[in-house]
């Protein structure tokens, strides 16, 4: 059995969620995280790729040191 304050509770949960569903600022917000989502997943990996690429270079410098000594 659902008390009062319980009734009360879950009216106001409907009202909060049919507010939102309303809303279009959310979807703004969604958007520019799905924005941020895909910029982040090419920084990183342009990131790693250049990572790698700088560690070859050193490594083909520390070659070309040792070679001469």
């Amino acid at each position: 059995m659902i008390q009062p304050a319980q009734s009360a509770a879950l009216g106001y949960a409907r009202r909060c969620v049919a507010a939102f569903a309303r809303d279009d600022s959310a979807a703004t917000a969604v958007e520019y995280a799905v924005l941020l989502a895909i910029t982040l997943t090419v920084v990183i990996g342009a990131i790693s790729l250049l990572g790698i690429k700088n560690r070859d270079i050193w490594a083909a410098v520390g070659q070309a040191m040792a070679d001469v000594m």
